[in-house]
């Protein structure tokens, strides 16, 4: 398993940066819209669930009638997966996670250094073209409390929105985590 080795005393030290090799996650299934605008959805899920945190998904969705430049969105996107600040001029999605006792955390969006107890994060998997683009994020730590998801594109015109899933929502999908016993015989 990789850790993250944090100096400085920073939160996470030790913190996986990956999830559990030794489980099946549990699921909440359902995408969630967090904000959409006539032309462009942000949406959220699945969400995977392990013991240490979660994989999220965020989507990003254009409707066919979208005509802005199809190279200047691609570039915008490609930033942000690659976690480069934005130029100033450029138009910037702001994905963002808070646990109900944490400070929030802005995954994507913001080149300043987060709050030191908030959520931690590391972007896994992303991609995508024209018409969408899925971007997927390692949290952690794991949570007891309701999770809300926020994102805002104001620059497109997509206004900032949220999604809770609620702890109860985070309980079911964690009794459903199966642990791989690879010492086990058959």
């Amino acid at each position: 398993m990789n850790v993250r080795i944090v100096k400085g005393g920073r939160p996470g030290a030790g913190e996986p940066l990956e999830p559990p090799m030794s489980e099946i996650p549990g699921l909440v299934l359902a995408e969630r819209v967090v904000t959409r605008s006539p032309e462009i959805v942000i949406s959220v899920g699945p969400i995977q669930v392990f013991s240490t945190g979660f994989l999220v998904a965020f989507h990003l969705r254009f409707a066919p009638s979208y005509s802005d430049s199809n190279e200047e969105q691609i570039q915008d996107l490609q930033n942000l997966m690659l976690s480069r600040p934005a130029e100033a001029a450029r138009p910037r999605v702001t994905l963002s996670v808070r646990y109900a006792d944490r400070p929030t955390r802005v995954l994507a969006g913001q080149p300043t250094m987060p709050p030191a107890d908030s959520p931690l994060f590391d972007l896994v998997d992303g991609g995508g073209n024209s018409r969408q683009w899925r971007l997927t994020y390692w949290l952690w730590p794991d949570t007891r409390t309701d999770v809300t998801f926020l994102a805002a594109w104001p620059e497109r015109g997509v206004p900032a929105g949220e999604v809770v899933l609620t702890s109860s929502d985070l309980a079911y999908a964690r009794a459903a985590i199966q642990q791989l016993d690879w010492n086990a015989t058959e």
